[in-house]
């Protein structure tokens, strides 16, 4: 008996184009319908119009990348952040790792992390900054907010020269998570390791 694995398989297509005969007034709903039905047809037939590639185990979806969440590069193993997304790019998704290095990546490239506990660990606060404003915030930069009484572990997503938007970290796909949009004042909230 065989045994069961995840396998991701990525098809990249190429525009494909279809000709149909229909009536002059036809609804664009229902031309959509019928061109992806001949699409798919076509698909089948000719077997292409895409190129394809097998991974193992289970990839993060471009619908499930979200800004804070935890990943692991399948290349190194290496537990990222994701803090940019940019679904119409040929690399899509903006990652950050130990030593602040970034890197775009596209979703295959990357699967889930379930600990919770790895939080901790893809916080990296501003190491190794060596120019004059090492004491500033940029996008990719992991941290910690202090709400209160609580830090909260947060990326950096988008910074301009009013506001600075963070996210927490998570390893949930959910898109319904409450980001944080701080001004200039808040922005000593932001600290680079949890303090007493």
């Amino acid at each position: 008996m065989s045994k069961k694995v995840t396998k991701t398989v990525r098809l990249d297509f190429k525009p494909v184009q279809v000709t149909l005969e229909v009536n002059n007034n036809i609804p664009t709903e229902q031309l959509l319908r019928l061109a992806e039905e001949a699409v798919i047809q076509q698909i089948k037939q000719k077997r292409t119009g895409y190129s394809y590639s097998v991974e193992e185990e289970a990839s993060l979806s471009l619908n499930e990348a979200r800004p804070g969440l935890l990943v692991r590069r399948k290349d190194t193993g290496e537990i990222a952040v994701i803090y940019d997304i940019k679904p119409r790019n040929k690399y899509p998704i903006g990652i950050v790792m130990k030593g602040i290095k970034r890197l775009k990546v596209m979703p295959i490239a990357l699967e889930k992390v379930n600990e919770e506990e790895l939080i901790e660990k893809a916080v990296f606060g501003r190491q190794h900054i060596l120019n004059e404003d090492a004491d500033d915030w940029y996008e990719g930069h992991t941290g910690y907010l202090k709400n209160q009484k609580e830090f909260i572990p947060v990326v950096i997503t988008k910074r301009t020269k009013s506001k600075m938007d963070v996210y927490p970290l998570t390893i949930h796909t959910d898109k319904n998570v409450t980001f944080y949009t701080l001004k200039p004042n808040n922005y000593p909230l932001l600290k680079d390791h949890r303090e007493e």
